[in-house]
């Protein structure tokens, strides 16, 4: 370290601020394979680089349809299964109410509740007529 507050770098013509940001490039960029791996000693997200070109090898591109077909159906069950748990519930809360068992809700938080099952039910309406791939 120098009297200035900065470092010498080996091969540098001056002085460095350490706390300087701008310097830290030296030591954030690597070979292009490694610059989009977070970056340990910052814990950072990774720095920006080249997309990822898919594969055209034919077994990579049905494991791929594959895998996305799969992942669409979990959704698909997902989202009809919590839309069935909510009107589940709607109608055990209605069948209490009209046999005087519980006590009606406010207007407000019944109207949020309703819309809350319409917005499950949406989604799960979107997601049946969305088409695959």
């Amino acid at each position: 370290m120098d009297s200035g507050g900065g470092q010498l770098l080996p091969g540098d013509d001056g002085p460095v601020d350490i706390e300087d940001w701008r310097e830290c490039w030296r030591y954030r960029v690597m070979d292009p394979v490694t610059n989009h791996k977070p970056v340990s000693m910052t814990g950072g997200p990774p720095l920006p680089h080249t997309p990822r070109v898919l594969s055209t090898n034919p077994d990579s591109v049905r494991r791929l349809a594959q895998l996305q077909v799969a992942k669409r159906e979990d959704r698909l069950e997902e989202a009809e299964l919590l839309y069935r748990e909510a009107m589940a519930r709607k109608a055990k809360y209605l069948g209490r109410v009209k046999r005087g068992l519980e006590a009606l809700m406010p207007l407000n938080e019944y109207r949020a509740w309703a819309n809350e099952v319409r917005s499950l039910q949406t989604n799960w309406a979107r997601l049946v007529n969305e088409r695959p791939g």
